[in-house]
């Protein structure tokens, strides 16, 4: 959705921006050269008057329907202050450069990185498997470094108790839908043990997604969003990664095209090994996959039942639940797996 030139704020805008000295490189006046907004942020790309942007401004909606509603301005401007320069001097990687923060005016600003998503590189896997695979890989080098620079420690967390949370959120956004996790899938998560362990704990990036990283390179990535930026487990992250790339529109056929299938799990296969292995037990993975998955589901579907109705929109929402429903299939048989001992795959 985009936002018209003619937005009263845009002016506010500006005039903050000049007063906080956050203008373009070049010798033009700064003015909006288009506008977006998405379900939790308005963004506002500006420049000197050359149709090209040279920053961005980020007003986030702190009230956004979410399962993690965005920082403010200022907390978001601080988790890219920090994020930025831990990366300075990475050989592979950047973050946006931070260039202000407008408290008063809920807004922050970054310098504009340009080029291709992640995610673009990914819905466009069918065509080009060779890009999609080393963006993949890529986001997940650049995410190991991220947690390792944001390492916080261990703390004890009980297996249980990620299963409690998953259970819970899953039945509290698909009940609403009348969707509800397969029982195979709930007979794998009952399985899980009564167990304790000591577990790895970071700086979470929060909204860990590849419409938040843009490739600037073969194998480097530059992060432009950091939402969350609390502590936490580092599947979480790694999780909704891989929950939103399963859940790419280009990759729901594969319910009844088994060659897109096995593309989609290259796919994650490359990012977890960008990554490398997960400091955890692998069933901390699996559960956390499981309850983005369902997440996923619900707003996807959310998503389905809002637009126009359609001939085809039945047959749509009904692919949609097969795809859903078998990614928890799949990574349901993945924790049983890894509950005997069979350690931890895509």
């Amino acid at each position: 959705m985009t936002a018209e030139k003619n937005d009263p704020f845009v002016p506010r805008l500006l005039s903050a921006m000049a007063q906080a000295g956050a203008g373009p490189r070049g010798q033009g006046p700064l003015s909006l050269v288009h506008s977006r907004v998405t379900a939790r942020s308005r963004l506002y790309f500006l420049g000197d008057g050359r149709h090209l942007p040279e920053l961005v401004a980020k007003v986030p909606i702190t009230d956004a329907p979410s399962e993690h509603p965005p920082l403010d301005a200022a907390a978001q401007y601080e988790a890219l202050r920090r994020s930025h320069g831990w990366f300075q001097g990475d050989d592979r990687h950047a973050v946006a450069e931070p260039v202000a923060c407008l408290a008063d005016m809920g807004a922050f600003v970054m310098r504009h990185a340009a080029g291709p998503t992640v995610a673009g590189a990914l819905s466009a896997a069918p065509r080009d498997p060779t890009a999609a695979l080393r963006a993949a890989r890529a986001a997940g080098d650049f995410l190991r470094r991220f947690h390792d620079h944001g390492a916080a420690g261990y703390a004890e967390i009980g297996l249980q108790d990620l299963v409690r949370e998953l259970e819970r959120d899953a039945a509290e956004v698909l009940s609403p839908l009348r969707r509800s996790l397969p029982p195979a899938v709930v007979a794998a998560i009952r399985r899980t043990p009564r167990a304790w362990l000591s577990a790895r704990r970071v700086v979470r990036h929060g909204d860990y997604v590849g419409a938040n990283l843009i490739v600037t390179g073969p194998a480097g990535v530059t992060m432009i969003d950091p939402a969350m930026s609390d502590v936490g487990l580092p599947e979480d992250d790694a999780a909704r990664f891989v929950a939103h790339l399963a859940a790419t529109s280009a990759f729901v056929p594969g319910v009844v095209w088994p060659p897109l299938a096995r593309l989609r799990r290259r796919l994650q296969e490359a990012f977890l090994a960008g990554y490398g292995p997960l400091p955890n037990p692998p069933e901390v993975f699996y559960l956390r996959l499981l309850r983005q998955h369902a997440l996923r589901w619900a707003r996807r579907t959310e998503l389905m039942m809002a637009r126009r109705h359609g001939p085809r929109m039945p047959v749509q929402r009904l692919v949609n639940d097969w795809h859903m429903q078998g990614l928890l299939h799949e990574a349901g048989g993945r924790l049983s797996h890894s509950l005997r001992g069979g350690g931890q795959g895509a």
